[in-house]
Formats: C-alpha cells, structure tokens, sequence
C-alpha cells in the first residue's frame, strides 16, 4: 500500500495529507477511508512533517530523497500559504521586515499569545517548531532569520530591517506621546516596543491604561486600555493586517477582559486593508494624517539610509550629515532613535578621519 502513496509523491511532488487522500480515491478508485487509513499506514521512504500544525490535523508528506529539495520548499511554502495560518502569519512577518527581526519584536508582530492561552500555539513553540523544519534560524544572539528558501522573490536586506525596527519604535513613542497630550492615555504609562507591552496573554506595538470615558470603568475604578501594532515600510495589504485582527478576534471572545481601544498605525494601506479594518471596528491611525507629511517623509529617509547604510556613509556622507542635522533641530523628539543609529554615527567619524570604504552590520564567521 505505501507504494501507491511513493508513485502519488514522486508523480505531484511533496503535499498535504488531505491532497495525497484525494489523490488516492481517485488514481486507485479507493473510499476515503480506505485512502486515508493507507496514509495512517505508510511507512520509509514516506515521511511526515510533525511540527508544524495544519488545518484539519493533515500531515505534509514527502519522501525522503526529496527534503530540502526546491520542489519539497516549493510545496512546503504553499501548504502552509493556504492550510496553516499561523505560521504563515510569521513567514509574512519576516516578508514585512525583509527577512528579519528581532527576537524582542517579533511576538508584537505575529499573533500567537506570549502567555499560555487554551486552544492557542504559544509563540515560544511556533518558533521552536519553525526553527524544527529549517522555516526560520537564528542570525544572531538578537535576531531571527527568514531562511533563504523561504525568501522567494522577497528581498531580503538586515540593514533595513534593522531600520524598519527603528522608526516603528519611533512611532510607539511619538504616539504615546501624542495620546497622552489628549489624555486619552494616562501619562507616561505606555508600554512599547521593544519592551513587552502585554494585554490580555498577547504582545502588542503599544498598551496603555486609559481614563477617559467610556473605557474608565467607574464602578470598579479600573481603566480601559488602549492596545495599537505598528505596520511601516510598505503598502498594508490585507494579509499583512491579519495578525493585528486575529489578535483582536481572539480577545474579544474574553470574558472580564477591561474595554480597550483597538488601534492600528499604517504608514500607507490599500483600500481594501483600510475597509477591512473599518468593519472590524478598528481605529485606523494614518501616520501622516496624526502627525504631518514632514514626519513621515523623515522616517522614510531613515529607513533609506539604513538600508543603503554602507554606500551612503562611504560615497554620500553629505544625506547622513543632513539627516543628523534634522534630527538635531527636533529638539530631543527623535532621542530615541539615536541608539539604533550608533553604527551609523561612527561610520560618519571613520569616514570624517579619512577611511575610505566602509561597510555597516557586515557579519563574519569563521567557519571553524
């Protein structure tokens, strides 16, 4: 009987158990159950990925000749696509950041809750399962990486993520501050990245307690929240929006869960993200619509030049020394960002004594 599941896999390549029973029933004109009992069944050459958790309890089978091939990552990448969503929310977290992020961000931007959370993947065991099945490695002591396989047509650039990371930690910052100055949050008691901003068993962009009505629970004297995800870089599609509603979705199912205040900042999104948002009853805070075009125009001149960092400080220290100067005029509004962009500043002086060429976040390994 594993025979016919060899012929199934060498015939269409690796897949989902629920394929590869379909395929059963029809090539060899077996019932379901007898299909799917020859799968429970099967036996080396056949394998099976455990790790990972797919709809409807299926199994991604391949044989063994054919890990790690393209055609085993080819399938691999489109079952979890269209039959595992969680995992696939990380895959396009890592797709948002160009391939990687930091292992203190990265729960803010997925949906699997930090705490234990009954019918719930904790983040900790997605990771652990992702890094089982080669998705996902370690790059440094600090960061995640997006496997080159996994990449596909993504380019994948640390420079920018490491940019990206810090003008979303900009924006949690600037809009606490912002909230605050409304009084819509009480101050200085926001929770952000790269902290842990917790709220109900999940990790959020920012949390903060809210006294204003009607969030302020007057019987019990007890604030609301409001709880936002930051989302920069890109035009926000709908996929990349789902980790914030999943979130949202999940929670709003608790019960003595505090009134809270969804929110979700987007530099740019397409029509479809924002009317998706809307329905879910979710504030949606354009950045340049809260602060101004002028702000938002600098935050993506950061992420240029951390993206571009070797070649700018090398042959163009002139727009590095232009966006020091704007930063420098703010008046301590972008102190925060100072310490993400050290490397920069003393690529700056290297170049300002005279090195010539200049190369920003390079990693070495000696492979011994």
């Amino acid at each position: 009987m594993t025979q016919k599941i060899i012929e199934l896999l060498e015939k269409y390549g690796p897949m989902l158990s629920g394929k590869a029973a379909h395929l059963l029933e029809k090539e060899y004109s077996l019932s379901n159950s007898a299909a799917r009992q020859i799968l429970s069944r099967a036996k080396v050459p056949v394998r099976k990925i455990s790790a990972l958790s797919f709809e409807n309890r299926q199994k991604f089978l391949y044989l063994e000749e054919q890990y790690e091939t393209p055609i085993y990552h080819e399938n691999l990448l489109s079952a979890i696509r269209s039959s595992s969503h969680i995992n696939w929310i990380y895959i396009c977290a890592f797709y948002s950041q160009n391939g990687y992020v930091s292992k203190d961000i990265l729960p803010a931007l997925v949906s699997a809750p930090t705490e234990n959370l009954k019918r719930h993947k904790l983040h900790s065991r997605v990771i652990a399962d992702l890094q089982t099945c080669h998705i996902i490695e370690e790059y440094s002591e600090t960061y995640w990486k997006l496997s080159d396989w996994a990449m596909g047509t993504h380019p994948a650039n640390f420079n920018r993520a490491v940019g990206l990371e810090a003008v979303k930690k900009q924006i949690a910052h600037d809009f606490s501050k912002w909230a605050a100055n409304i009084n819509l949050i009480g101050y200085q008691t926001a929770k952000m990245l790269p902290d842990h901003a917790e709220f109900a068993h999940f990790q959020w962009g920012l949390t903060a307690p809210s006294y204003v009505t009607p969030l302020y629970k007057y019987s019990g004297e007890k604030p609301g929240f409001v709880i936002a995800d930051i989302f920069f870089g890109q035009n926000a599609t709908p996929e990349d929006a789902a980790f914030y509603l999943d979130k949202l979705a999940t929670i709003r199912s608790f019960k003595n869960l505090p009134a809270f205040l969804p929110v979700f900042l987007v530099g740019h999104l397409e029509q479809e993200t924002l009317q998706l948002l809307k329905e879910n009853k979710v504030i949606v805070g354009i950045i340049e619509n809260i602060f101004d075009k002028k702000y938002t125009a600098l935050l993506g001149e950061v992420v240029r030049i951390f993206t571009n960092a070797s070649a700018i400080v090398s042959k163009k220290p002139e727009e590095l020394k232009a966006l020091f100067s704007e930063i420098t005029r703010s008046d301590g509004r972008y102190n925060d960002m100072i310490g993400d962009m050290f490397e920069l500043v003393v690529g700056y002086y290297y170049h300002c004594i005279g090195c010539q060429i200049l190369e920003i976040r390079k990693k070495i390994q000696n492979p011994e």
